[in-house]
């Protein structure tokens, strides 16, 4: 007996310490359920955050459990009982009328856990088949840039792909889309199916679903220049462009990415941008750099252009420096926990680029328009591929 309360010594201390032990592996007692709120309408920067019909019903994230409404079934809830589902803390609340959908577990192979994917009962075949591709072709291509994988308690609940294409509207514009907050245990297909920019949002919300929804310690480096939340949009920003294969879009994208930093980079007191989400920054002094100012239209531009703009330009630098090495390579390497970091990988391998790369990151300096399109060009190459 002594040598088992030893033994339990040792072991719980250590399964804690390891973050093992979750909510949903621990035999916690029943919930304690609050109502659902009244609903109100709410539009969010990609599509309506709160939707009630007779089919859905989606509401901003709540701290504490809640009713399931009689009839309905709960989607992407870490805990259910038989009348009280508890989500993620940051995640949207969604509930769903089973009689209108269909579910389905997506086979993924080598990503270690189960992802399941709900769509109306009224959608095409190849439309579901279109979806699923999409999935499945989303998470090997993200899941890529993170070696490790998930920890093993992670892995114990499913990630649920929640379709909202087309119940708002027409999907063109955000009125006429639903996007319920992702977190650990839903995303979400908002887009029209063969919209690019909807597969970059898609690929954007898994990378943070590797860094940010479900981490890894030893995967996120925490930098004296470049703090934890900078380094995550570094990520998902770059994944975007690097994962989307519609190389033209691509080079489209770029393009527009590379006016406003230009608009923002070029000393010209009179040259803004238009572009809604950045026209207010020309209210702020400048630079405009990493870490950015505390204001939505810096942090906008930081970490949607600047920081893919610069990952792509250390690419077009890697093609004359390094050519066996990449922006992929390093960030696999970090996410196997072997680097201590992104900017610790650049002093490392670029040394003598080192201080060039910090004055782009400060806003202190163009990023050049040549590095850009060399860095583009190993995209469609496939060098990053190939780390």
């Amino acid at each position: 007996m002594k040598r088992i309360y030893i033994a339990l010594a040792f072991v719980v201390p250590l399964v804690v310490s390891l973050g093992y032990l979750t909510l949903s592996a621990l035999k916690t007692p029943d919930l304690v359920c609050g109502p659902l709120p009244e609903y109100t309408p709410l539009a969010t920067r990609h599509g309506n955050d709160h939707w009630s019909d007779e089919k859905l019903r989606v509401f901003s994230a709540m701290p504490s459990a809640v009713e399931i409404p009689q009839g309905w079934q709960a989607v992407g809830a870490d805990q259910v009982t038989n009348t009280c589902a508890l989500f993620p803390r940051h995640q949207s609340v969604v509930f769903i009328k089973p009689e209108f959908w269909q579910s389905k577990m997506i086979k993924i192979k080598k990503i270690g856990f189960k992802v399941r994917r709900f769509a109306l009962k009224a959608t095409s075949d190849s439309d579901i088949a279109k979806m699923d591709r999409r999935i499945a072709d989303t998470f090997k291509k993200v899941s890529a840039l993170f070696p490790l994988g998930l920890r093993p308690d992670q892995k114990t609940l499913p990630h649920d792909i929640l379709v909202t294409i087309g119940i708002a509207g027409d999907n063109r514009t955000d009125a006429t889309r639903i996007y319920p907050a992702p977190g650990p245990n839903l995303s979400s297909l908002f887009y029209d199916l063969d919209s690019n920019r909807g597969t970059d949002l898609f690929i954007h919300a898994l990378a943070h679903f590797y860094n940010k929804q479900r981490p890894r310690d030893e995967t996120t480096p925490v930098e004296q220049d470049l703090p934890k939340t900078e380094y995550l949009e570094f990520v998902a920003s770059w994944a975007e462009l690097a994962l989307n294969h519609n190389h033209n879009y691509v080079k489209k994208r770029v393009r527009f990415l590379k006016r406003q930093h230009k608009l923002l980079s070029d000393k010209d007191p009179n040259s803004w941008p238009s572009y809604r989400a950045l026209k207010n920054i020309r209210h702020l002094q400048g630079p405009f750099g990493i870490p950015p100012q505390n204001d939505p239209a810096a942090i906008e531009y930081t970490h949607y252009y600047l920081s893919p703009l610069i990952l792509l330009a250390i690419d077009g630098l890697l093609a004359m420096d390094a050519p066996d090495l990449s922006v992929t390579a390093m960030l696999q390497e970090i996410h196997k926990g072997k680097s201590p970091g992104l900017l610790s990988s650049f002093h490392k391998n670029m040394p003598m680029r080192y201080n060039l790369i910090r004055k782009w990151m400060l806003g202190e300096k163009q990023i050049p328009s040549r590095l850009i399109n060399r860095g583009l060009i190993r995209l469609h190459s496939g060098a990053n591929e190939k780390s």
